[in-house]
């Protein structure tokens, strides 16, 4: 009799918990259902912003097609690059011995090189010819002893650019003149120091209280 009592109240325990199961199982499947229905409203709404976005992207302008970003690209490769240039520009000439017998506009030939980077300054002519275009700075020093004057011009070309005197005249004294430019030139200008309309008839060379130079470099 208490065995019976004993798998009577198993089977009414094991039916309870059957019908507990069931209702938890059932509860969890309303749970699940309401968040899909709640996803998909905001999915939805996201789709709704998107299609917005999108309108406005295209009113604006604001996208660009490949097309367009290859066109942007060749444009790019096609603007105009500076053409490479030597190293160094740079010289430095000056005077050792006298020039006599000087003439209005006669140009003044450095004849002792110090420095000549690039090749472009000769001490035959006197001469500076640039060897790639860009912007120069030029600088000169002349010197006259007593009683004597130097003027002077910075060439470019034909065009005077610098302008200074050396003017010891109506002193015993030494003068000395320096002057500097900058300018801008292109390939193939020439760049030169001659003597002006009022001058002795002789420069003289080094040896002196000075040393009548001519120098110049490529700035960029």
């Amino acid at each position: 009799m208490d065995n019976a009592k004993v798998f009577f109240f198993s089977v009414l325990v094991a039916c309870s918990g059957s019908n507990v199961l069931g209702l938890n199982s059932e509860g969890t499947h309303e749970r699940y259902d309401e968040r899909l229905r709640q996803q998909g409203e905001e999915i939805q709404v996201l789709k709704q912003q998107v299609a917005l976005l999108a309108e406005t992207v295209e009113k604006c302008g604001c996208h660009s097609s490949s097309k367009e970003d290859e066109n942007r690209g060749k444009r790019l490769l096609s603007l105009p690059t500076a053409h490479p240039s030597p190293q160094q520009v740079a010289f430095y000439a000056y005077l050792t011995q006298n020039i006599p017998n000087l003439g209005h506009h006669h140009p003044i030939v450095f004849n002792h090189i110090h420095i000549n980077e690039g090749n472009a300054y000769s001490s035959v002519d006197g001469e500076f010819i640039a060897p790639v275009p860009g912007l120069y700075v030029f600088s000169w020093t002349l010197s006259s002893p007593d009683r004597k004057c130097m003027e002077s011009q910075l060439m470019k070309n034909q065009e005077v650019f610098g302008h200074l005197i050396a003017d010891a005249c109506n002193h015993d004294d030494y003068a000395i003149s320096s002057g500097t430019a900058v300018t801008r030139l292109n390939t193939g200008d020439k760049v030169f120091v001659r003597t002006g309309s009022v001058h002795s008839p002789t420069l003289y060379g080094g040896g002196g209280l000075s040393t009548p130079s001519f120098t110049g470099f490529l700035l960029h």
